[in-house]
């Protein structure tokens, strides 16, 4: 599985989306860049958390947040020896 959403109203009525992407790492690569989008679209710019999970030491940035999407930046602590690929779990949802 690449990606993997959920679309859902928050207690409180927010439109939110959950999901996990995959970010693929070729042999010697430290750095990748993954994209995931909204449609339809957030009507407010949404709120974007992202983070790595598994077992791979991986930071995550946002390095921009659309109201169709966000592009993801993955780095690893040091290049991958072999092809892998990091889980990156994220949350989005309606701005206050």
């Amino acid at each position: 599985v690449l990606q993997q959403f959920t679309r859902f109203r928050t207690p409180d009525g927010k439109d939110a989306i959950r999901g996990t992407l995959s970010a693929e790492f070729m042999v010697g690569e430290r750095q990748t860049t993954v994209y995931v989008g909204f449609c339809p679209p957030f009507e407010l710019l949404p709120q974007v958390e992202a983070n790595a999970n598994g077992d791979f030491e991986a930071e995550v940035k946002l390095a921009q947040v659309l109201h169709n999407g966000a592009q993801l930046d993955v780095r690893l602590s040091e290049p991958a020896e072999e092809a892998l690929a990091v889980s990156i779990e994220f949350l989005a949802s309606e701005g206050v």
